[in-house]
């Protein structure tokens, strides 16, 4: 049932199709796993307009299995970043590329290298992302400038009006 993989509405179909593609594959996975990214922020309540791809971060086990689950997927190419670094990346074809990170490192503002673990996880739907706040810590270690709308839009749904409901496991 679509309506299940997110609290929120989902409008674009592309999202609505590539979001349905990891809830289906996610019962295979043996650890837990995350979104990241503006796909976290969508389905977190954040008010971030268009989803342009969908960021999932895996453990190296759970990255093999989904490696053999889509052997058959189209893989895209990487896009380069200096900024941002994993043990193991693939990026997958499907309405919206979902891009795939085991061992996701971004450099600090002081050029060392940060893993990134989220210490949080909280169920949205069928699907899992970091809380909030640690969504906007996260996104204000990256220092895009893009991330400064997602960074007030997930700060919104902090207040009394725009709250979220978040089950953390």
């Amino acid at each position: 049932m679509i309506e299940r993989l997110s609290p929120h509405k989902i409008k674009s179909e592309n999202l609505k199709t590539t979001l349905r593609l990891i809830s289906d594959v996610a019962p295979y996975f043996r650890d837990k796993w995350t979104l990241i990214g503006s796909a976290a922020a969508f389905v977190a309540g954040a008010d971030i307009g268009e989803v342009g791809d969908v960021d999932l971060l895996l453990s190296e086990h759970d990255f093999e299995k989904l490696e053999l689950l889509w052997g058959d997927r189209e893989k895209l190419p990487a896009r380069k970043n200096s900024q941002f670094r994993s043990k193991r990346f693939s990026r997958f074809s499907s309405p919206l590329p979902i891009e795939v990170m085991a061992g996701f490192e971004l450099k600090a503002a002081n050029g060392e290298w940060i893993k990134v673990t989220p210490k949080t996880r909280v169920r949205f739907g069928e699907l899992f992302a970091p809380s909030v706040n640690e969504q906007i810590s996260l996104l204000r270690l990256m220092r895009r400038k893009k991330d400064e709308s997602r960074i007030a839009a997930l700060l919104a749904t902090l207040t009394p009006r725009g709250s979220t409901r978040q089950s953390v496991t």
